[in-house]
């Protein structure tokens, strides 16, 4: 009674520190699930805290997201706490308990000594950071360690097989002519598969020529309107004058396109 006065007269300085309390995590809680159960199980009881329910709902675009409920103001969060003053089963949120981060009383530097002396654990975020520096430490390792073995490797290699300028100049024609060779070779290919597409394309163009060909001719003598009629007889006059000059060896002109035209409309 006295400290909960103290609190209500002092609250940022007798106030528990979030610290210096016990953390029961939801990450914690469900480290046991399987990959199938944490995405099917609606929630979830634990056996060691019966009065503390995990709810699983998606969120946002998460198909699921496991929280826990604080068995006092019903409120859904992560991480449960428990001062040392509280019962061994009052595990509840932070603002039922009235806790207080202690970059609120002594700061947010991590090193200060207020906070690692109310530090009894460092909390899932604190684990968090030291867990990721310490990867990135494993990661530097392995790093240099990789690039000494390769030039222990480099140095034995150049022992054993010193390499001239010479060879160097020789090594590098010889890749250029690989390289051209290739993309030669890789340039006939490609020549050879479109040739052979255009082949294709003439074959299907010979194939539908006749059918085509009757359909605008029978555009160009009943269409009901002028301009249609104008348009096929000119495609056909045109494909005619094509036809003629490929037979004659000589290149097309445009020369008495439009009178053929006009002419077949006519007729």
């Amino acid at each position: 009674m006295a400290r909960r006065g103290l609190i209500a007269k002092h609250p940022r300085k007798f106030r528990h520190l979030v610290e210096a309390c016990d953390h029961l995590g939801v990450v914690d809680l469900i480290a046991g699930f399987t990959l199938e159960q944490k995405r099917t199980l609606p929630c979830y009881v634990p056996r060691e805290h019966p009065n503390i329910v995990l709810v699983n709902r998606p969120q946002g675009c998460r198909p699921w997201h496991w929280t826990a409920t604080c068995p006092r103001c019903l409120s859904n969060v992560h991480e449960l706490h428990r001062p040392p003053d509280a019962e061994p089963t009052d595990w509840a949120c932070r603002r039922c308990h009235g806790l207080q981060w202690a970059s609120r009383v002594h700061g947010k530097h991590e090193g200060s000594p207020s906070r690692r002396k109310h530090r009894v654990r460092p909390t899932y975020f604190q684990r968090c950071r030291a867990e990721k520096s310490q990867r990135a430490r494993e990661r530097q390792r392995v790093r240099e360690q990789r690039a000494e073995t390769k030039g222990a490797r480099e140095r034995e290699r150049r022992l054993w097989f010193p390499v001239t300028p010479e060879d160097v100049v020789a090594t590098h024609e010889e890749a250029h002519q690989l390289a051209d060779q290739a993309l030669a070779e890789w340039r006939a290919e490609q020549d050879a598969k479109h040739a052979e597409a255009m082949r294709e394309v003439q074959r299907m163009i010979d194939e539908d020529a006749p059918r085509v060909r009757a359909w605008l001719e029978e555009v160009a003598a009943n269409a009901p309107r002028k301009r249609e009629r104008e348009q096929a007889a000119k495609i056909l006059a045109d494909a005619d004058r094509r036809t003629f000059h490929g037979q004659l060896g000589i290149a097309p002109s445009k020369t008495g396109a439009k009178s053929a035209a006009h002419e077949l409309a006519q007729g």
